[in-house]
């Protein structure tokens, strides 16, 4: 299958409402905030299932996750080689993006970097589909600061009104689980995309 080539982003053309990935400050307008735990269960034991697409493999499993009070159903995960997001100019060496389902049909996108590490978590299970979506908890297993915001899908067709969920504590990775996203999907992350002044960003902590 032939891969969205991410050396043609700049002629992509997303809705002129706020658009993700961007560059997260660390000093921010928004009064940060610690009343608003994430809440989240993977669970099943079938492999997570993988479905080609051209935007970027999608790995299909179950599980919830719970946010002010709504819960949303887990949809599918992929991965990003080298971060989308960046925090105050600082990139990590891959993007996990988690895709949840609102009970009206709404998205949220809950973002994990990753660094690497030898005794980090072995991603190649999933990528090899032999992953179940209770392997996914051992990525969720400490709390994290978050910033939160609403922006859009980061792939065509750049579809808006997406809540974002991004975890600024990174989890660790092992080298081939790096080595064989390099391979399987090269640079594919899209540059970091302008702020609008509307923008609200709020810092959990």
């Amino acid at each position: 299958m032939e891969y969205l080539d991410y050396a043609k982003q700049a002629s992509w053309d997303g809705p002129k409402s706020q658009q993700s990935p961007i560059d997260l400050p660390t000093s921010i307008s928004s009064e940060a905030r610690s009343e608003v735990p994430i809440t989240i269960n993977f669970t099943g034991t079938p492999p997570l299932k993988k479905d080609m697409q051209v935007h970027g493999d999608q790995f299909y499993g179950t599980g919830t996750l719970t946010w002010h009070g709504t819960t949303y159903q887990f949809q599918r995960v992929h991965f990003h080689d080298g971060s989308e997001h960046l925090i105050k100019g600082k990139a990590h060496a891959m993007e996990m993006h988690f895709v949840f389902q609102g009970p009206n049909g709404e998205n949220l996108v809950l973002a994990r970097f990753g660094e690497v590490n030898p005794a980090g978590f072995d991603l190649t299970k999933v990528l090899a589909e032999t992953a179940t979506s209770a392997d996914l908890n051992q990525l969720f297993t400490s709390p994290s600061p978050y910033f939160a915001y609403v922006g859009s899908l980061t792939t065509p067709p750049l579809s808006p009104n997406v809540q974002w969920l991004v975890l600024t504590m990174p989890v660790t990775i092992t080298p081939a689980s790096l080595s064989q996203l390099h391979v399987t999907f090269p640079e594919n992350h899209r540059v970091c995309q302008p702020i609008l002044q509307e923008t609200k960003i709020t810092l959990y902590q």
